[in-house]
């Protein structure tokens, strides 16, 4: 289960965004180390094709976690704060999104699907 104070040492590579799962611009000398508090789902290993184009109209965790338990996947579900250094394209996209909408974010391992909860120490 992921607990407080999780840091992920990744780039954003994906975002849902408004139903599309899209690839994020390349790493920017600018990018910036932000907080997100979330709820979310760790998965380990990588999405294939299949499952992410699954997960496009998926707006909350328990369709993402539905589609990840029907496609196999392990992954633990938790809240905590990820750290995680965004361009500012990406964090103004990330602004830009509905309440709840899932977010993913790859790590070293696998990624995380995170919907922010807001808090005064996050985005």
């Amino acid at each position: 289960m992921m607990g407080a104070g999780v840091r992920l040492i990744a780039m954003m590579t994906l975002l849902a965004s408004a139903g599309m799962v899209r690839a994020a611009p390349p790493a920017e000398a600018s990018a910036e180390q932000v907080n997100l508090n979330c709820d979310a789902i760790s998965y380990r290993g990588t999405i294939d094709a299949k499952t992410m184009k699954m997960l496009e109209p998926a707006h909350d965790l328990d369709k993402v976690a539905t589609i990840l338990s029907k496609a196999g996947y392990v992954f633990d579900r938790g809240r905590g704060m990820l750290t995680i250094a965004l361009p500012p394209k990406t964090r103004a996209e990330i602004d830009e999104l509905p309440p709840g909408e899932p977010i993913v974010l790859p790590s070293k391992d696998g990624g995380v699907v995170c919907v922010l909860v807001p808090s005064s120490d996050s985005v």
